[in-house]
């Protein structure tokens, strides 16, 4: 027999101390008397304690946590599997603030949190936009926890990400999933793990938290469209660590809306330069949606109204979800049910539009001109499910005056389809050659086109 043996645990202990493994000698002497065997036989006992990390998630997005031998697998917003959790940006609160308190910094997609960022679930309409993770407690109590014993709890992000975004500033875990629970986890305090153990210091918590037997519910809410997050579980023992398991979470996408989604609310400019033009407008569209008289500019241009939800499918409920894209436009429609996050970079909104369902794409192909900045392009291509490869249908816009796509295209739906409406270029600069030749114009025209050719 070997000097050493090593011991696998297969399942957790029920009580402390419930597996017992006993080392017996029994090798009696031929010859020896009956009376004198008992000299050649002993034995030895020890009892121990199996423990198992095992953390869990709304893998089948039904909102109730569960055990899956693919919940650590990559997740595909498309598939009816894997934990998907919304970004926490509408205005449960009441405050005028993403309830995630997240803003985007200029010329980035990484968080910068505003001033009075609370860390908190508060209240009964947000605690609605917190998902569950679910922890299986030590199946030990307290007093029969070894001193050395510690739990860790922490997240990361793939290797895929680039080093300079970091998993605490795309989630923020909370100590519970009820109202006034607090993080634990996330970008107030920037940390990214978080240990249990005996006679914690601060930030730590206690391990009582999960001695026993059960589980302990913990809070989660998202914080950047689209990005992939591990949640670790693991149990050490000093410097030892004896169990270790994960999750794989999505948070929920930006998705840009073509024209033939449902409108909810017509935004309306407000410029007496237009005329009668918004009154026009404002009257057409009585008694089919709600309009807004938003500002003296143009509309369309200063953001970009999607929605995000947590099924793969066009059915269901989807959240209205504003992307601000100049200083705070916009940043005033955020309301209970109406989500908003900015992106510095300046009057982009016009430039990109989205087709309908097509072929490959359930949620249609982002259509943008080529003179869309960076890091509008690298967001919506981290949506993943819009672009192909990364890619959004290009149109070449850099000629115009006004660059932008929606100068030159449109989509409008036609009986059970759709069709595109392209500008007719020719036409446009017949009627400004035939205007000046007629000397009919009323007023100067800008010139729209830097070259005719």
């Amino acid at each position: 027999m070997p000097a050493t043996l090593y011991v696998e645990g297969v399942a957790p202990s029920a009580v402390a101390k419930d597996v017992e493994l006993t080392l017996e000698y029994d090798e009696v002497p031929e010859g020896t008397p009956q009376s004198k065997q008992y000299l050649f036989k002993c034995s030895d006992k020890i009892a121990l304690s199996v423990v198992k990390a095992n953390i869990d998630g709304e893998y089948n997005r039904d909102g109730i946590p569960c055990d899956h031998e693919c919940e650590s697998a990559k997740v595909d917003f498309l598939d009816a599997k894997g934990m998907v959790i919304v970004a926490n940006d509408d205005d449960d609160a009441g405050d005028q603030r993403p309830d995630n308190d997240g803003d985007l910094q200029p010329g980035e997609y990484e968080i910068q949190l505003p001033d009075g960022n609370s860390g908190i679930i508060d209240g009964a309409s947000d605690l609605r936009d917190i998902h569950a993770v679910q922890i299986t407690k030590l199946g030990l109590r307290y007093s029969d926890i070894p001193a050395a014993m510690k739990v860790e709890l922490s997240v990361k992000l793939p290797e895929t990400e680039p080093s300079s975004l970091h998993a605490n500033h795309c989630v923020r875990l909370f100590d519970s999933r009820t109202i006034g629970a607090v993080e634990i986890i996330g970008p107030k305090y920037l940390r990214d793990r978080m240990v249990l153990c005996k006679n914690p210091q601060n930030p730590n918590g206690d391990i009582s938290l999960v001695s026993g037997v059960g589980t302990y519910e913990i809070g989660i809410e998202g914080i950047q469209y689209g990005k992939v997050v591990i949640i670790e579980l693991s149990i050490w023992l000093g410097s030892r660590e004896l169990s270790r398991d994960s999750i794989r979470l999505l948070v929920a996408l930006f998705i840009v809306l073509s024209n033939l989604d449902v409108a909810t609310k017509v935004y309306i400019g407000d410029n007496s330069i237009w005329g009668e033009f918004p009154d026009y407008m404002e009257d057409a569209l009585a008694g089919i949606v709600p309009t807004v008289r938003y500002d003296a500019d143009f509309t369309q241009d200063f953001a970009e109204i999607g929605a995000s939800k947590i099924a793969g499918t066009r059915s269901g409920v989807a959240r209205c979800t504003i992307a601000g894209f100049w200083g705070q436009r916009y940043a005033s429609e955020i309301s209970p049910d109406t989500g908003y996050f900015k992106l510095e970079a300046g009057n982009v909104g016009g430039n990109i539009e989205a087709s309908p369902p097509l072929s490959g794409f359930p949620f249609g192909r982002i259509i943008a001109g080529n003179t869309l900045p960076t890091q509008v392009k690298n967001f919506l291509a981290s949506q993943c499910i819009q672009v192909d490869n990364g890619n959004n249908i290009e149109l070449p816009v850099d000629w115009l005056r006004e660059k932008h796509v929606d100068e030159i295209m449109t989509i409008i739906p036609a009986q059970t389809g759709f069709r595109v409406l392209m500008a007719d270029l020719d036409l446009a600069l017949a009627l400004i050659r035939q205007e000046h030749e007629t000397g009919r114009a009323a007023r100067s025209i800008v010139p729209a086109i830097r070259d005719e050719n």
